[in-house]
């Protein structure tokens, strides 16, 4: 899951970037992709999380 967590931090990052270069704008086009691009690593970390968590729960 590190690999996840450090995507989302790079991302993250991305994203601060490009809201400060789009003049903080949050709803230009730039910034709603990197933050949809975000939004898709964020439920990626949570859908493993829970899938980890349910294997842990039940073992089998």
């Amino acid at each position: 899951m590190k690999t996840i967590e450090q995507d989302m931090e790079r991302m993250r990052e991305k994203l601060y970037r490009t809201i400060s270069q789009n003049g903080f704008r949050l709803s230009a086009d730039e910034v709603l992709s990197v933050s949809r691009q975000l939004d898709e690593l964020i439920l990626e970390f949570y859908k493993k999380k829970e899938i980890g968590a349910t294997e842990r729960s039940y073992p089998g």
